[in-house]
């Protein structure tokens, strides 16, 4: 007696194979059947949300940049870059007053120079005061602005380091 074999519904026996395997009545195109009716596509490939038969390549409008397009027009960001707003950006810890152009590596705006990893304004002769912005020296309490450095408040001329001349006003 020969051993004959019965498949549940939505699959198929297949001689040359000898078990059931599953079918896809409408079909699978680019993929695999792997369920009754349930085809599988191999990334980067998506199920088509329209014919949901078919594998199709994801588009993204505009193309990804930095990153890969894993359905329609959803990036999936490269490692060093993150989504923000729908593209991928370079990803930088703190970059105030700089722009992150390259994954964690902040340049600084012009006026500003690089301080113990931030990006700090510049400002010449500052030396008894508190820089708040390129070339903007808030003097500390005890002295004023005297054309670019600040001096001592009984002071009205200063050398280029802010120190009174000879002790007196030149």
């Amino acid at each position: 007696m020969q051993k004959q074999t019965i498949c549940c519904e939505g699959w198929q026996y297949g001689s040359e194979t000898d078990t059931c395997s599953p079918q896809c009545n409408t079909g699978c195109r680019g993929g695999k059947c792997i369920k009754p009716d349930q085809c599988y596509c191999e990334p980067p490939a998506i199920l088509d949300p329209v014919q949901k038969n078919a594998c199709i390549t994801p588009t993204c409008d505009p193309p990804c940049q930095n990153g890969e397009c894993i359905s329609n027009n959803i990036c999936s960001c490269n490692e060093g870059y993150e989504n923000v707003n729908g593209t991928c950006q370079p990803k930088c810890d703190s970059c105030i007053n700089g722009e992150c152009k390259v994954p964690f590596k902040c340049e600084c705006f012009e006026g500003f120079t690089k301080n113990n990893g931030k990006c700090e304004p510049v400002c010449l002769g500052c030396d008894f005061g508190s820089c708040t912005a390129p070339n903007n020296c808030i003097c500390i309490d005890g002295y004023k602005r005297n054309n670019s450095v600040c001096c001592p408040e009984n002071c009205t001329m200063c050398d280029e380091r802010g120190i009174c001349l000879d002790g007196h006003c030149g």
